[in-house]
């Protein structure tokens, strides 16, 4: 996965609350009476051999009865008459938003019917969510996933980046971390503007994107620290591809952005505060790796500090994009 990681995203487990069950013997009329009793229940679950195999919503019920036929149909007989033997059955391990996509896309009817959740490993009852619930929950992840991330590229920022970093190392994974940025931003930003300038940090974030599904690895995580500063965590012995392929990409798509007179002259010419002209070049890109294979850190700001010092050296040679890894990991 060559975005952020959703591994934080909470699961059904967290809201499935069991729900009165009932086998599918139980009458019809003694459902009802129970839900006559009690208020506060919207649903009952019938299990057969502790698996669901259909529920019951009281608003369903309450309409079922009071048809003309209603009573004389079903009353006496097993409430498998009228569950719905159809219902949202998921196991507890669902993300919240792969569940709240199911639920969107059922019947209108269905629309609110409590979501079944279940044992992922031998499908036994586990309990009920409630859509508001679920949509409740989502609201809640997305907006702190939200103020946490950055607007321009929705990616992790700074709290995510260092919690992702400390998980690896806590759990004794190898791995590289990459800081990326580019190269005479400042002057380019000021000569285009800032929405030329926002394009080239989205160019530049889905170059660091789609490198990572050319070398995909299960650690792969993107953040953003801000402005045009960038940070990978990879696979330790994918490093000096990924950063080749990177650079190549960037380079071969930085023309793009601009214009043909400035291309032809390869520099930008701007005006400092005291007036004199100044020239810039081309765009580059500079990485800086750093892995725990031969070294060991202790947390995410030991190894974050000699990527910053990897950086200084990569940033050495600006004319052209490049990068560099730390010797001693």
């Amino acid at each position: 996965d060559a975005g952020p990681s959703r591994s934080d995203e909470p699961d059904l487990a967290e809201l499935a609350r069991p729900s009165k069950t009932v086998d599918p013997e139980t009458t019809t009329e003694e459902v009802y009476r129970y839900l006559e009793d009690h208020p506060q229940d919207e649903s009952i679950v019938v299990l057969e051999e502790e698996r669901p195999v259909g529920v019951l919503m009281r608003d369903r019920l309450h309409r079922k009865l009071s048809t003309n036929m209603g009573q004389s149909l079903y009353w006496n007989r097993s409430v498998t008459k009228v569950m719905d033997d159809d219902p949202l059955v998921l196991p507890a391990d669902t993300p919240l938003s792969r569940a709240a996509e199911m639920v969107i896309n059922r019947r209108n009817d269905d629309l609110y019917d409590e979501v079944v959740v279940t044992d992922p490993e031998d499908d036994r009852y586990r309990g009920n969510v409630t859509v508001r619930q679920l949509l409740d929950k989502i609201t809640k992840f997305k907006t702190k996933e939200a103020r946490r991330a950055n607007p321009l590229t929705g990616l992790p920022g700074n709290v995510e980046i260092q919690d992702t970093i400390q998980r690896n190392l806590d759990g004794g994974e190898t791995f590289a971390l990459i800081y990326a940025d580019l190269d005479h931003f400042k002057p380019f930003n000021d000569y285009y503007g800032f929405e030329r300038g926002d394009q080239a940090i989205l160019l530049l974030k889905n170059v660091l994107e789609d490198a990572l599904t050319v070398y995909p690895h299960g650690l792969n995580f993107l953040g953003h620290v801000g402005g045009d500063d960038f940070v990978v965590v990879t696979g330790a012995d994918q490093v000096h591809d990924y950063c080749q392929y990177v650079i190549d990409q960037f380079d071969e798509r930085i023309p793009e952005l601009y214009d043909a007179e400035d291309l032809d002259e390869g520099v930008i010419r701007t005006e400092n505060r005291e007036g004199e002209q100044e020239e810039f070049n081309l765009m580059t890109v500079s990485l800086a790796a750093v892995m725990n294979r031969e070294r060991s850190f202790e947390n995410h700001l030991e190894m974050s500090e000699v990527a910053a010092e990897i950086k200084s050296y990569a940033k050495r040679n600006r004319r052209e994009s490049s990068y560099e890894v730390d010797r001693r990991s």
